[in-house]
């Protein structure tokens, strides 16, 4: 058996390194040029990002394309990639304008060319910017078989749904009812079979074309008995408890609210009203169709409406854009309470002080509605309508045509002249003919909403407000 000698071995590590030290260059060559690639491409990506959304929002706050050109190329500026300062060049193949729709529950861009965007053209719909970017940068290691330079090129897309919103509101006469009518209807049965209230007295709140005033009326009449059962229902934890205090804040609210008072109520009756006490239901009726003195009573429809658009203004509050809105309101007559604005409290103030009365001309009052967010009759574009900006109308009722236009083609009308607006529908209460604003939803383009509580109405405003302002399409 034989021995080598550990002399033999010496020099046997040196060439193997001199022979894998260039294999081992090569690949860290490659990892790190695929590093670079990759920090380059994020970089690029960030700074096209930047640009589109800079772009949308000088587009949505300005509503001129050449500003937002000029806000694409300063954010892409401010994003150098691969430690360079990018341009990108300022034509339709970089910075597009355009529509993005939705199919099939994803996005999809249609470009128009600027030229187009810029003309008077209602049938070209601009909600959308697209910029491309590129750069070319040299790698960090560069092979002689290789290229010597890295090209990528990256696209976003920004969709920004700015919206002009008109809200189209009933101030009809029934805005001043209770919210909870069964309650009033469980105490005015009471009463008649306990012989508190004649069959007269009864009938009368029940028949006739002013059933819900005299109804209201004579409930009104047993506000301190009212009083008394809430007690006796708090003291027993009751569940009912809550809603008959509330009532009772409804008829104290009422009353003392009513305008052109004759004949104070008595709170304190409790027998069958003769003559006298029919008259002046008669005479209470005459003083509820012409209204209430500041504001609808607590607890009425038009209260619950006040705290739902609230809302809806608290929700516009949160998102990205200033979104305007315009204030119709509609009974027998129309009024445009306001103009689009982004003035909420201004809005917040103007809804509180409104007071219901009259009938219920839905048709005009959308009519009207529209003509305050687009070109509706040709004689113009309406004061601060922005062009760019999407077109949504919010009609609201709790009862049915009473005259003027039917609404329904006032909708259709609209909507073959303004494909891209929408309209939504809102019903409130058991006596609002959904059926008919249903129809009005579907010709709009829109939904339809409807709710039987101030709760359930204050969820469905803010189901409208909260539509996505802003998209971003990679």
């Amino acid at each position: 058996m034989s021995y080598r000698s550990n002399r033999d071995r010496q020099g046997v590590i040196a060439p193997l390194f001199a022979f894998l030290l260039p294999v081992l260059l090569i690949f860290s060559a490659f990892a790190i040029n695929l590093a670079y690639m990759q920090l380059t491409t994020t970089q690029l990506k960030i700074a096209s990002d930047a640009s589109s959304h800079a772009g949308g929002r000088a587009l949505s706050f300005h509503q001129d394309t050449d500003l937002a050109i000029i806000e694409m190329d300063r954010y892409a500026r401010l994003n150098p990639v691969a430690g360079t300062q990018i341009v990108i060049p300022q034509d339709d193949d970089h910075m597009q304008f355009g529509q993005a729709t939705l199919v099939n529950g994803k996005y999809e861009f249609q470009q128009h060319s600027k030229a187009a965007a810029d003309a008077d053209d209602s049938s070209v719909i601009v909600n959308s910017v697209r910029v491309f970017a590129e750069v070319d940068t040299p790698l960090a290691f560069r092979f002689q078989t290789a290229g010597e330079t890295f090209n990528p090129i990256r696209n976003s897309i920004t969709h920004q749904r700015d919206r002009d919103i008109a809200m189209i509101l009933d101030r009809s006469g029934s805005m001043l009812e209770y919210t909870n009518l069964p309650i009033l209807d469980a105490v005015l049965n009471n009463r008649l079979n306990n012989n508190q209230i004649s069959q007269a007295e009864y009938d009368l709140a029940n028949v006739g074309d002013r059933l819900r005033v005299y109804k209201q009326y004579y409930t009104n009449n047993v506000l301190n008995e009212m009083h008394q059962l809430a007690d006796i229902l708090d003291s027993n934890n009751h569940p009912l408890a809550a809603a008959v205090r509330e009532s009772v804040e409804y008829a104290t609210s009422f009353q003392s609210n009513l305008r052109g008072t004759r004949h104070p109520l008595d709170l304190s009756v409790s027998t069958p009203a003769g003559g006298t006490e029919l008259w002046r239901g008669r005479q209470f009726g005459n003083r509820y169709q012409s209204g209430m003195v500041n504001a609808a009573p607590t607890h009425s429809r038009w209260a619950a409406l006040v705290g739902a658009m609230n809302g809806f203004f608290d929700v516009l509050e949160q998102t990205d854009q200033q979104e305007q809105v315009a204030l119709i309101v509609f009974n027998n007559s129309i009024e445009a309470e306001s103009v689009l604005t982004d003035d909420y409290d201004l809005l917040r103030s103007i809804v509180a002080g409104i007071v219901p009365l009259d009938g219920t001309n839905i048709g005009d009052g959308l009519y009207a509605g529209l003509q305050e967010v687009v070109n509706y009759d040709g004689s113009g574009e309406p004061a601060n309508s922005r062009r760019f900006a999407e077109k949504m109308i919010v009609v609201m009722t709790d009862g049915t045509n009473t005259g003027g236009r039917e609404p329904k083609p006032v909708a259709v009308d609209f909507k073959a002249q303004n494909p891209e607006a929408v309209i939504h529908t809102v019903t409130f209460g058991q006596g609002a003919t959904q059926q008919a604003m249903v129809e009005v939803a579907e010709a709009g383009g829109g939904n339809h909403y409807h709710a039987d509580s101030a709760g359930e109405l204050a969820e469905e405003f803010r189901e409208i407000a909260n539509i996505p302002p802003t998209i971003f399409t990679y």
